[in-house]
């Protein structure tokens, strides 16, 4: 299996009847919240009184439906996904839509599972993993009569979130006079906790026993937990979702990493070279950046001439990320050169003055500074990984998108130049 979700299964024991429902108690405590409000795969509407798919959320809630539409949420059974999974066996295939499709009604297949065990405090609760962990102990795997073949192609829809039994919750409605309250066409409750960070981290951090070198591969909600951030309450939301707008931007969006980092540039002319450093501080984002081990950002440093090309060979890169081997044979951690929140990456850089050919001397007009950003790094590997397997037509088809898409990904995050023009003699003359 290659998708880059780990811990896998869905718990062992009799199939729930009906859907876990969700306390007023409940809400009083964080633990019974997770443990109920996250059981997996959702049974959003048991009954079948809802219409689950997007499309007919948006017909009231048109904003927060055009927003999701342009989302990684709405894009999670992207082609990269579907084209693994037209090879991978039902439980495979379950624990990777767990995360990417997460409705019962979303899962080709059913298993055995059993609720959580209560009691415990939040960071013991592990809704995905607990779940997938025993996917592949089930003795019982069948094929699901409730499967909608439709819904699971548009991924994290708004149910996953929204609707548990029937029920649509949400936060506590904003006071707006100029809107007045209309009566809902579904029953609908609220709580606070669609704004608190520990509503995400039931996705958003994984189980330490997945950890590799000691950290979870997926770690998000303790870094924000352990950062000033975490400590002030600030929550995922008032970044993420600002407004209460449902875009969920994150390293894919150049504005929102513009945002989160602070980026500086010095340069010093001296009489036998250049130096200087570039710093990149991680200035507000609540976690590290990255938080996960996808992307890559690359900054670099070059000599170049009035047309921006470059007059030297030596080109001075710095590489920020968490790079792992992760495969059925080895796991492991290369690098971790991620930011902590508040910390800085610094890449010092000089050229001496000497070491250039004269025509590149006369040539030179400035130093350049680049940060790139290669949101799915490991997906582009993952992926040309896989072109060289036997995959059928529509897989391969899918996969090469998929490639295709992730090299799209990549961006300028910064860019700048500075004058750097050689006016002396070189040294020993």
């Amino acid at each position: 299996m290659f998708l880059l979700v780990l811990g896998v299964a869905w718990p062992r024991g009799p199939a729930r009847e009906t859907a876990a429902e969700v306390s007023e108690s409940d809400f009083s405590d964080t633990a019974a919240f997770l443990t109920r409000y996250w059981q997996l795969p959702i049974r959003a509407d048991p009954a079948g009184r809802l219409n689950l798919a997007p499309e007919s959320c948006g017909e009231c809630h048109t904003a927060q439906y055009n927003q999701w539409s342009k989302s990684v949420h709405a894009h999670a059974m992207g082609p990269g996904v579907v084209g693994q999974l037209m090879g991978f066996s039902p439980k495979d295939a379950a624990a990777c839509r767990l995360c990417h499709a997460p409705l019962d009604r979303q899962q080709s297949h059913t298993f055995d599972v059993k609720p959580p065990a209560p009691g415990r405090s939040p960071d013991q609760i592990w809704p995905v993993e607990e779940v997938q962990t025993q996917i592949y102990d089930s003795d019982t795997e069948l094929p699901n009569p409730a499967y909608d073949t439709s819904l699971a192609k548009k991924a994290i829809v708004c149910a996953a979130c929204h609707v548990r039994n029937g029920v649509v919750y949400g936060p506590p409605p904003l006071p707006d006079p100029a809107k007045p309250r209309q009566k809902s066409p579904h029953p609908i409750r609220y709580t606070s906790y669609f704004e608190s960070a520990e509503f995400c981290r039931a996705c958003h951090q994984f189980s330490p026993d997945n950890a590799i070198n000691g950290k979870p591969l997926e770690n998000t909600y303790e870094e924000w937990r352990h950062s000033s951030w975490g400590k002030q309450g600030v929550s995922c939301q008032k970044c993420h979702m600002p407004g209460r707008g449902h875009t969920w931007k994150g390293v894919h969006s150049s504005d929102q990493v513009r945002l989160a980092l602070t980026i500086d540039f010095e340069t010093n002319e001296q009489k036998d070279a250049i130096s200087g450093r570039l710093r990149i501080v991680n200035s507000n984002a609540g976690h590290f950046f990255p938080t996960y081990v996808t992307p890559r950002i690359v900054a670099s440093v070059e000599l170049i001439d009035a047309q921006g090309r470059a007059v030297h060979g030596d080109r001075i890169e710095g590489v920020i990320s968490r790079e792992i081997i992760l495969t059925s044979n080895e796991r492991r951690e290369i690098r971790d050169s991620r930011i902590a929140p508040g910390d800085t990456f610094s890449l010092p850089y000089r050229f001496a003055w000497s070491k250039l050919p004269d025509a590149d001397l006369r040539r030179l007009d400035a130093v350049r500074v680049d940060v790139t950003v290669f949101p799915d790094h490991f997906y582009t590997g993952l992926f040309e990984a896989l072109l060289d397997d036997e995959l059928g037509s529509e897989a391969l088809r899918m996969i090469r998108q998929a490639h295709r898409n992730s090299i799209e990904s990549a961006y300028s995050a910064y860019s700048e130049t500075r004058p750097a023009r050689f006016g002396g003699p070189r040294a020993g003359d």
